[in-house]
């Protein structure tokens, strides 16, 4: 969940998780779907990356 001025944008899953959490779980069937979700929301994706 994203809540305001607190939304940020991590790689970890876990509070103590590693920054290569989300590399380790994708793979070849769910990387177009998140793909879509990128450019589908886009201006998140800019905000998360400011």
């Amino acid at each position: 969940m994203l809540f305001g001025p607190f939304a940020t944008y991590s790689n970890k899953f876990r509070k103590y998780g590693s920054q290569l959490d989300l590399f380790a779980a994708t793979n070849d069937s769910n990387i177009i779907p998140i793909i879509t979700i990128g450019i589908k929301h886009l201006n998140l994706v800019r905000y998360l990356v400011s």
